[in-house]
């Protein structure tokens, strides 16, 4: 059976019904499971494809954990010692479904057909059985949940029995219910008992001379087969001496007979639908596990793992002194300056490409409407064309864009990072100029909080992703003031220009726990990166958004947290300890394995396609080695073509002469981005400082062929040098118009 109703609406629903915030956890399990104390409720992945079971199903589980006592199984066994707890199972569902389907009159639809639905799977089992010779327990248990289906019958007694459970409030009536349908059943044993006696006395032999002689003595003779146990129980007319000793005879007689009936009572408080129905309800879940089932990312623990700017312009001043020492030195002051300058002439290029492309973009989509007034100019072309009334042409509206940045700030991009701040702050300042709103973040992990959890985060029972080591920081935003912005900017420029003056400094200048290189939680940082771009495109109304990864090297292997809470109900795979971990991550089912280029390009699509983004990638490699094997692997996992190592090389191969040209390798679906771009060095990242032409041809007579074609091979090697020391805010350009 295919599974349709997914995970994330059964976990919603949940708390929905819950009214709180309680974990849901959807796993593994043999059974459904709350925990009180941590407000946990576990439910099986229950695999079907009927929203009305499914809905039914967490109904009932949220009734459980809504009125049904933690100590409920406890109270009961110790009131009614050695008796099945079938009895109470029933009637608690009886009341637990009635106020659920009071609190939620949306759920009577969802439990009638659910219901119906088991009917026509048999799921009590009671196809082509006469359901009125059923025990008492299990008329009960089906006139509860079909009997306004099927017809259930009850005799006048059994009615009220049900009418009760119906109407029960308090686990305590539960119970009081309990009590009496025991003695209602044991009663019943007794009179069938005594009936089963009467009528074998009646149909032995007859001898009249032994009847005569033992009459009197099979009267007295408590051993007598023929006496019922209600017989034997009751006290003759004596002294009080007679009477009490008679009491104690009959009390021990009484101990004995109940021993002898009580396996008969058990077996008819014992409720074969209701067990029919708890297998039934596990056959729904996936007879063979593959892989070990993790919860969804939790959304306040992922988040917490996320620094906003104005914490991170806090942590680089708390070394005032150094703060200022790095802030006003003169050549890092001197290099923003320039910077800037640079920054303006690259800037209005970009602005006017840009432009071109999205014009090119709107005309592209261009619709010519007539208004329905003649055209007096064109009138007298009437007979050879129909286009003689006036027309308006409109232009496709411009779409609203938006830019998210993720930054690798991992050690190997140490030789990199300067002249990917470069890029950014270019990048961003393109953004500003154009009304483009963004964010720019950075990511690392941070072993010193490698294994702990946010205090305020209650994570659910089984497997959890492990956001602890990673840590995503805010670097620049649009919605800063002016002066904050600028601010911002300086501070990022400083914390890499000032390594060239002081090369005894730390990594960053500035310093601040958040702001260091250490290793690649690439994976995780996608995941974060669902959420981070969902808000980003709420608060902007964004129609075209562009999510940007920044990195040199694969992400580090996926960590997990266990919840031992469940571990009880969990049901292993044939292969546990080495089935990989399937995670729903914002809806999509995704198996982290221990191939962790699978798990980035799976990444990389569900961001793609649950955030409706283009999804950007670069890729600076440190050695050529690095640059070709990204580029293979990239090719591997490019979903359009599917190919195998040999023939990623070839195709490599084959492109090396675009890659010259380009200065980078783009790779359309390279890891199911949008397009990966792969840089063969760093320096193709490097923005020449260089913008006035300069050429020997000016010295020269301009009037000569020669000194002509001087300038022009100048002036064309210059542009392409500009060009080439901008690739990267090019292709970026170029990709978001």
């Amino acid at each position: 059976m295919t599974a349709t109703v997914n995970r994330e609406s059964q976990t919603k629903l949940a708390k929905l019904l819950a009214k709180e915030n309680i974990q849901v956890s959807i796993g593994n399990y043999h059974t459904a499971f709350f925990d009180v104390k941590n407000r946990i409720l576990g439910l099986p992945l229950w695999n079907t494809d009927n929203k009305n079971v499914s809905d039914l199903l967490i109904g009932h589980e949220v009734g459980h954990a809504l009125y049904t006592p933690e100590d409920a199984i406890t109270r009961f066994q110790e009131m009614f010692p050695n008796i099945p707890f079938d009895i109470a199972n029933i009637v608690e569902d009886v009341r637990i479904e009635r106020l659920i389907r009071k609190n939620y009159p949306g759920l009577v639809f969802s439990f009638k057909e659910g219901y119906k639905h088991f009917i026509q799977t048999d799921l009590f089992e009671i196809a082509n059985k006469d359901v009125s010779t059923l025990k008492f327990v299990d008329r009960l248990n089906l006139r509860a949940k079909i009997g306004n289906i099927t017809n259930i019958p009850l005799n006048e007694d059994e009615t009220v029995i049900y009418d009760r459970c119906v109407s029960a409030e308090t686990y305590d009536e539960v119970l009081e219910i309990c009590k009496d349908i025991i003695e209602m059943i044991k009663d019943e044993k007794k009179d069938n008992s005594q009936q089963s006696g009467i009528d074998s006395e009646q149909s032995m032999p007859s001898n009249d001379e032994s009847n005569d002689e033992s009459d009197e003595g099979d009267i007295e003779d408590e051993s007598d087969e023929g006496k019922s146990a209600d017989d034997k129980s009751k006290p003759k007319e004596s002294n009080s001496l007679s009477d009490h000793s008679q009491h104690s005879a009959d009390d021990e007689s009484n101990d004995d007979t109940e021993k002898d009936e009580y396996p008969a009572l058990t077996e008819e408080l014992r409720s074969k639908t209701l067990s029919a129905a708890e297998e039934n309800i596990k056959n729904l879940q996936d007879e063979t596990i593959t892989s070990h089932l993790a919860n969804p990312p939790n959304i306040e623990y992922m988040m917490s793992r996320v620094v906003p700017i104005k914490e991170i312009m806090l942590e680089r001043r708390v070394d005032l002194v150094r703060y200022n020492r790095v802030m006003t030195c003169p050549d890092v002051v001197a290099d923003w300056n320039a910077f800037k300058s640079t920054t303006k002439c690259h800037i209005a290029t970009l602005i006017k490409e840009f432009e071109r492309r999205k014009a090119a973009y709107q005309y592209s989509r261009a619709a010519r409407s007539t208004t329905g007034t003649i055209d007096v100019n064109r009138l007298h072309s009437y007979k050879f064309e129909d286009q003689i009334f006036k027309s308006v042409t409109r232009l496709a509206d411009a779409k609203n864009h938006g830019m998210v940045f993720f930054i690798d700030y991992s050690g190997s991009m140490s030789g990199t990072i300067s002249m990917v701040a470069n890029q950014t702050l270019q990048l961003v300042a393109f953004c500003k100029a154009v009304g483009i709103p963004f964010e720019v973040y950075g990511f690392t992990s941070s072993y010193s909080t490698y294994g702990e959890v946010h205090e305020s985060v209650a994570l659910a029972p089984g497997r959890s992703i492990n956001f602890s080591n990673t840590s995503v920081f805010e670097l620049l935003n649009s919605a800063m003031k002016k002066t904050d912005f600028e601010l911002a900017c300086r501070e990022l420029k400083a914390q890499f220009s000032y390594l060239r003056t002081d090369y005894s400094s730390p990594m960053m200048a500035l310093g601040g726990k958040y702001e260091i290189m250490n290793g690649t939680p690439l994976n995780e940082t996608i995941i974060i990166a669902h959420e981070i771009v969902r808000r980003f495109k709420a608060r902007h109304n964004v129609q075209k958004m562009n999510t940007i990864f920044l990195t040199d090297g694969d992400g580090c292997g996926v960590q997990f947290h266990t919840n031992e809470t469940a571990k009880e109900f969990e049901r292993d795979p044939e292969n546990k300890w080495n089935c990989g971990v399937t995670v729903p991550v914002f809806g999509t089912n995704i198996k982290f394995n221990r191939k962790e280029r699978d798990i980035y390009a799976a990444l990389i699509q569900n961001l793609k396609t649950s955030c409706d983004t283009t999804v950007i990638g670069f890729f600076i490699a440190n050695y050529r080695s690095d640059y070709k094997n990204s580029c293979i692997n990239a090719l591997m996992y490019t979903k359009k073509q599917l190919m195998g190592w040999g023939e990623a090389v070839n195709a490599f191969n084959s492109m090396q002469k675009t890659a010259k040209k380009e200065k980078c390798l783009p790779i359309v679906g390279g890891f199911n981005y949008d397009i990966y771009f792969v840089f063969d060095s760093k320096n193709n990242l490097d923005i020449s400082e260089e913008e006035e032409f300069m050429s020997d041809g000016f010295g020269k007579n301009l009037a000569e062929s020669s000194s002509q074609n001087k300038l022009a091979r100048d002036f064309t090697k210059f542009n392409t040098e500009k060009k080439v020391s901008r690739v990267f805010l090019n292709k970026f350009a170029e990709f978001i118009a």
